[in-house]
């Protein structure tokens, strides 16, 4: 874990594709404010889970990495 840290929230529920090449896809990713705190299993990132956090399922969507374009 990221010291103490919990997280604001956990995506689940969908494919989740990270753009990396050891681990492509992942089932679920823990967030702290613009942070990463976990990518991976289930029930690793829901380690990462607090009573604030929310839970967002994301009933068989696609959840992708952000791209940003200095050009635009």
């Amino acid at each position: 874990m990221l010291g103490d840290k919990r997280a604001d929230t956990i995506f689940f529920g969908g494919d989740i594709l990270t753009v990396d090449e050891r681990r492509p896809e992942a089932e679920a990713i823990a967030l702290h404010g613009e942070r990463i705190l976990a990518v991976g299993a289930k029930e690793e990132v829901f380690a990462y889970r607090g009573s604030d956090t929310r839970m967002q399922n994301l009933e068989s969507k696609t959840l992708l990495p952000g791209f940003v374009h200095p050009h635009s």
